[in-house]
């Protein structure tokens, strides 16, 4: 319905791999979470736009990050995205 113009929602495709492949792009997707910027140029090759991908991390339980306790360096040098499930 959104490729025929009938709804117009936020479509998001949150990367978990540690590669891009033909799975993950999709018509209509309008932003591409990855883990990190070094697999954005697979999406720049399959005609992503710069502005549609975001190095956001890997998304974690923050009930896992504390039961094996995450130093609080590792928090400073890479930010958690705490997910609420």
């Amino acid at each position: 319905m959104k490729c025929q113009g009938k709804v117009k929602p936020l479509l998001v495709s949150f990367v978990t791999d540690f590669h891009i492949h033909r799975v993950w792009i999709s018509k209509g997707i309008d932003l591409y979470f990855i883990h990190s910027p070094d697999i954005a140029t697979p999406l720049i090759q399959a005609g992503i736009k710069h502005e549609q991908i975001k190095p956001v991390g890997i998304p974690i339980r923050m009930q896992f990050a504390a039961h094996w306790g995450v130093p609080k360096t590792c928090e400073k040098d890479l930010p958690l995205l705490e997910i609420q499930w």
